[in-house]
């Protein structure tokens, strides 16, 4: 290979066992690389309302998602060895396939989730996968890469400051991304980082004004306590200030001062009170915090989730469109993960038991079931009331399937009622007895 990638990167802590160490340094944003980017990364997805409800929509849709391991055709040797693949994936798992699922969902958070499996032998000898486990992006300190560029494994530093090198090839790197070939993708939260930091400076603002407002304690000493001299005066001093420490952090449950008291005005020399504000209103923080919001919200295209608070007027056309291309990422989100299964964890399996490439089947999730049921009871009966199209057990299946109703009974079948309206030729001869329903045309 000639060209080189272009991805930004310094060199890590020397020569590994899988070659040499890299830090990724693609972020022009200093404190956005490295172990610092994940813990940024964390205190965003964690700490911000928004941006945590927004995570967790996107887990929980995807997790309710129903796979599948799809045949490579519809030969009976394929469909056994889909069969078998599914059985492996969702019944001898280990692990819950939802729970996996939800490890990779830490893709949208950090950019990436390497996921390392571990095989086990069956009794006829093959091999299969027995589990994955995620290795956090926070213990991720360094990767190797080889002469053309590409990620080959990384480095987990433990708690204790023990190094394990995991790789690659035996893992599962769900990435968001992988412009320029980069092992950390690009995490969702990337895009707010700016406004997150500018929105938590005001909320720390606004709370500050806040406790302000309420009012705070006040204490007064003797002039000499502010210029102590002697090591009495010094305690005295310091004691009187964490008294005042204590009040403004509502942790003194009483006082104890001197009844000492001014020769000439009788005025006591020790004094506790509680100023208040003078009523006066500091600036209101919410539009901004709400412009804020809305802003990180429109980043990851669930906006819509904000439609109807804070004032808002809801649209029920603005939040159809808005949902509907929420819906088409968490399908491309569904396709992306289904993909990185595929071909980081079947394919080496399946070189590893030499089985047949032409009958490796790929793993899949249906689509999540986000249809307007009333839309899709329009748009069918007037498919079927034009003649465009007729009814028959396929569209049933798939109608039933929709609507979330049981399949039909094969012994409970019961023929539909013969039409009424106007225009039918059928509304019942004068005799009382009633003319059969026409035939229905052939299709074209």
């Amino acid at each position: 290979m000639i060209g080189r990638s272009g991805l930004a990167y310094s060199r890590g802590f020397g020569q590994g066992p899988l070659g040499e160490t890299y830090v990724i340094a693609d972020d022009p944003i200093s404190e956005l690389r490295g172990q610092s980017r994940a813990r940024i990364l964390r205190q965003m997805g964690e700490n911000d309302l928004v941006l945590a409800g927004v995570l967790f929509a996107i887990k929980t849709l995807l997790r309710s998602a129903e796979w599948q391991v799809k045949a490579a055709d519809a030969t009976p040797a394929a469909k056994k060895m889909a069969e078998d693949v599914s059985d492996m994936f969702f019944k001898r798992m280990e692990r819950a396939w939802t729970d996996i699922i939800g490890e990779a969902c830490t893709c949208f958070h950090y950019g990436y989730a390497p996921l390392e499996f571990v095989y086990r032998q069956r009794p006829d000898s093959r091999y299969e996968i027995r589990t994955f486990k995620l290795r956090s992006a926070l213990k991720i300190i360094q990767w190797f890469m080889d002469e053309e560029e590409t990620p080959v494994g990384f480095t987990i530093q433990t708690d204790y400051g023990q190094a394990i090198d995991v790789p690659l090839n035996r893992c599962v790197n769900v990435r968001t991304e992988a412009n320029l070939d980069n092992p950390e993708g690009y995490s969702l939260l990337r895009p707010t980082w700016r406004t997150w930091r500018r929105k938590e400076q005001i909320e720390n603002a606004e709370g500050r004004a806040a406790l302000r407002a309420a009012g705070f304690p006040v204490v007064t000493v003797p002039g000499t306590l502010f210029d102590p001299q002697t090591p009495a005066d010094k305690a005295k001093r310091a004691s009187f200030d964490t008294l005042l420490g204590n009040l403004a952090k509502d942790q003194q449950g009483g006082i104890l001062l001197p009844s000492d008291v001014d020769p000439n005005t009788k005025a006591p020399l020790y004094t506790v009170s509680f100023v208040m504000a003078d009523g006066r209103r500091s600036g209101d923080m919410t539009p901004v915090i709400n412009r804020f919001n809305q802003q990180m919200a429109s980043s990851m295209l669930a906006d819509f989730m904000l439609l109807g608070g804070e004032g808002t007027k809801p649209s029920f056309a603005l939040s159809a469109d808005k949902t509907d291309m929420f819906s088409r990422t968490i399908r491309w989100a569904l396709n992306m993960i289904g993909q990185s299964f595929t071909r980081q964890a079947l394919v080496p399996m399946w070189e590893l038991n030499g089985y047949d490439p032409a009958l490796m089947p790929t793993i899949e999730a249906r689509d999540v079931n986000d249809t307007n049921i009333l839309n899709f009871a329009n748009y069918l009966k007037t498919l079927v009331g034009s003649g465009i199209i007729l009814p028959d057990e396929k569209l049933d299946e798939h109608a039933r399937e929709v609507g979330q109703l049981p399949a039909a009974d094969p012994g409970s079948v019961r023929q539909p009622p013969a039409p009424t309206g106007p225009g039918m030729g059928n509304a019942g001869n004068t005799d009382g007895s009633q003319t059969s329903p026409a035939k229905p045309k052939a299709a074209p």
